[in-house]
């Protein structure tokens, strides 16, 4: 049987051109929700890892081992910038997982003190001091923890801080 070429003419230019916009198309779909899912799983790395060294914060702060620091009542604000700084330096210690950048770690201020008058936490003033206050009160403290410097990603977590 002889060959023929009249039903095999082969593919024309624009075929091939086709065929090649298509496939290019495929390829950077493919590509963008390959980027995308990295992007996605890198925030929720940074999640994560937000909430282990808040969650840790938080446990290592409340331990009974770590004492409850007090009011100081010979000043307006009853020491609480002191307070703040030793709690934090106590969560920064200990608190926190070793490769996680300790400067991301903070104690919100203010530290709220429990008024059994009131039966609700209040920062302590000029008018509203320690005095008034049970000197060794509970204590609200909120710790911050942040993703990066510059990121949006934050978690916050309030404890409250006993002697009991």
């Amino acid at each position: 049987m002889p060959y023929s070429t009249e039903g095999d003419r082969g593919l024309t230019l624009v075929e091939i051109l086709v065929t090649i916009a298509i496939m290019g198309t495929a390829v950077v779909a493919v590509l963008g929700l390959y980027q995308a899912n990295i992007g996605f799983s890198t925030r929720h790395r940074a999640q994560a890892n937000v909430q282990a060294v808040l969650v840790s914060s938080a446990d290592h702060l409340t331990k009974p081992d770590i004492q409850l620091i007090p009011c100081d009542p010979g000043r307006d604000d009853g020491g609480e910038p002191a307070i703040r700084k030793k709690y934090e330096e106590e969560v920064l210690r200990e608190g926190t997982l070793p490769e996680f950048d300790e400067s991301l770690i903070r104690i919100k201020g203010p530290i709220l003190f429990w008024d059994s008058v009131a039966q609700e936490f209040e920062e302590v003033t000029a008018t509203n001091r320690c005095s008034a206050l049970d000197a060794r009160a509970d204590q609200l403290v909120t710790i911050q923890v942040l993703a990066s410097p510059n990121a949006q990603l934050d978690a916050q977590l309030e404890v409250v801080k006993s002697d009991a």
